[in-house]
């Protein structure tokens, strides 16, 4: 029934986040939670908010991206790498997310390397 896929892919889990800067939460949710219908849509998932606490259902490794990706966003929002969020910042963070890159990082063989790769024209640096 299952076939070759992963059991964990279809179980379903709650998670609560909490964010504890009040001031970047209108970023990180959108105007009328634009941004998190988009990533409800664009995950499978259903995200609910009171204040700065998200509780989002679905899918195991949805949750897990979902979770990932709004905690990148909103560490980039404080670092002030960002000043607003748009629909284009939350694929490429969902892409970051299924490359398994990350801020410089890569992973190999399931482990998380803090190296820079630098490409250019004629050689890797």
């Amino acid at each position: 029934m299952w076939g070759n896929k992963d059991k964990s892919t279809y179980l379903t889990k709650e998670l609560i986040l909490e964010f504890k800067d009040n001031d970047i939460i209108p970023y990180l949710y959108g105007e009328y939670n634009d941004h998190l219908t988009y990533l409800e849509k664009a995950l499978n998932i259903k995200i609910s908010d009171r204040g700065n606490i998200l509780r989002m259902t679905g899918k195991k490794d949805a949750i897990e991206d979902a979770k990932i990706a709004l905690n990148a966003l909103y560490t980039r929002l404080q670092d002030k790498e960002l000043s607003t969020i748009s629909h284009a910042d939350i694929d490429a963070e969902l892409r970051f997310l299924k490359s398994g890159k990350r801020n410089g990082t890569k992973k190999k063989n399931g482990k998380t390397s803090n190296k820079v790769v630098i490409k250019t024209k004629n050689k890797t640096i």
